[in-house]
């Protein structure tokens, strides 16, 4: 852009036409990454375009001074970023890091069953489920039936709509089934003593 300077002094008048390029437009910093997080997990973040960084808060950062960093936020965060962009000019953006808790699992599942009997185990608090442990009948339901012999533990791992999971743990223990002995017939005569 021409850009004309006029100076008015007591001696005269005089002015200069100088030329002026801006370099700010368009904006050349960019940011990348998965903005939302599971509670515990991490996430790393890309800031593009940019010469410095300088992140504020600190908490949770790998590093406050990288263009890559890995979050792992204990709480929801806006997190600012400020520096020298790759075209010389200065910036400041703003990224907000959303923590999602974690589904809070109920496992329902009997203290105690008969030795070979069925029974069933239920969970909530999720979408989608997957189980573990030996002698499930099925375990991709919320409700499941299993048969076991001996103390087994049984987990399952549950997932919410947005993906965040927990896992849950109970141990069912087995009543062994009473073992019948049967002896052959005896005879006496009466008024003897067995």
């Amino acid at each position: 852009y021409p850009v004309k300077l006029k100076v008015t002094t007591p001696c005269g008048i005089d002015s200069t036409i100088q030329n002026i390029t801006l370099t700010g437009a368009p904006f050349p910093v960019g940011v990348s990454g998965i903005l939302s997080v599971c509670q515990g997990d991490s996430t790393q973040i890309t800031i593009s375009g940019a010469n410095t960084c300088n992140w504020s808060p600190s908490a949770g950062l790998s590093s406050s001074t990288s263009s890559i960093v890995t979050i792992t936020p204990s709480a929801s965060t806006v997190y600012t970023i400020t520096g020298i962009a790759s075209n010389g000019c200065p910036y400041s953006l703003s990224v907000p890091i959303t923590l999602n808790p974690l589904p809070a699992i109920a496992l329902n599942a009997p203290a105690f069953v008969c030795e070979g009997s069925v029974f069933t185990m239920n969970a909530g608090g999720a979408n989608n489920y997957n189980w573990s442990g030996n002698g499930l009948l099925s375990d991709t339901t919320s409700i499941v039936s299993a048969s076991i012999s001996s103390l087994t533990s049984f987990s399952v791992m549950g997932t919410d709509s947005i993906g965040c999971t927990a896992l849950k743990t109970r141990n069912v223990n087995v009543w062994l089934l009473p073992v019948l002995i049967v002896t052959p017939d005896t005879s006496v005569c009466y008024g003897d003593s067995v």
